[in-house]
């Protein structure tokens, strides 16, 4: 009850401990000594209460390690009490698959984790997730491929063939996770030569 007014125009009231995810229906009124006056009928809906996050790609991803990367966009209804990144093999990662949790989180804005000890050549599926005192919520799930680790080169056409010489050819098209410690040719003339051959 706003009380007594002398004048018309806007009024306005901040309610407060009302249900989260519920339907409320409003109408204001007027009274006075001639009875009372109901105005239309609106809805609201109050929102879930739950944080909001997303995740973002992986970035500098190699065999064994990855960043992950995510947003907090909102903290809903209650302070959140644990919030970081969920992930596995199979998809459609949660809290009670491998994590990290960065802890509580009192403000919005990007978060980010150096993940290690990854399996090379395998894929992840990963989400962001932030829990408060309404519940969990994920971001939308992302997947990396973890790398060989391995360094990737190309055979490319010999040149300038003689009866006795040839000049063979080839470019390293990936370093890989460590420095490339060698690099040459293997050559022999019953093909698919390796390190057995010249």
């Amino acid at each position: 009850d706003k009380g007594f007014s002398s004048t018309t125009g806007a009024f306005s009231h901040t309610i407060s401990s009302l249900n989260s995810n519920t339907i409320y229906y409003v109408r204001a009124y007027v009274t006075n000594t001639n009875g009372t006056i109901y105005g239309n009928e609106v809805s609201f809906t109050t929102s879930t209460g739950v944080p909001a996050i997303s995740t973002e790609a992986a970035t500098s991803v190699t065999s064994t390690t990855a960043i992950l990367n995510g947003t907090v966009n909102s903290l809903g209804g209650s302070p959140i009490t644990s919030h970081g990144f969920c992930w596995n093999t199979v998809g459609a990662p949660g809290i009670t698959d491998s994590k990290i949790d960065k802890g509580a989180c009192s403000t919005t804005g990007v978060i980010d984790y150096n993940l290690s000890n990854l399996t090379p050549n395998t894929e992840y599926y990963i989400r962001a997730y932030a829990t408060n005192g309404s519940g969990t919520s994920y971001g939308s799930e992302t997947n990396f491929t973890t790398t060989t680790g391995l360094a990737a080169v190309v055979t490319q056409v010999a040149t300038s063939i003689s009866s006795t010489t040839a000049t063979i050819n080839g470019s390293i098209s990936s370093l890989g996770d460590t420095p490339v410690t060698s690099h040459g040719f293997y050559w022999n003339i019953t093909g698919s030569p390796t390190s057995a051959d010249s």
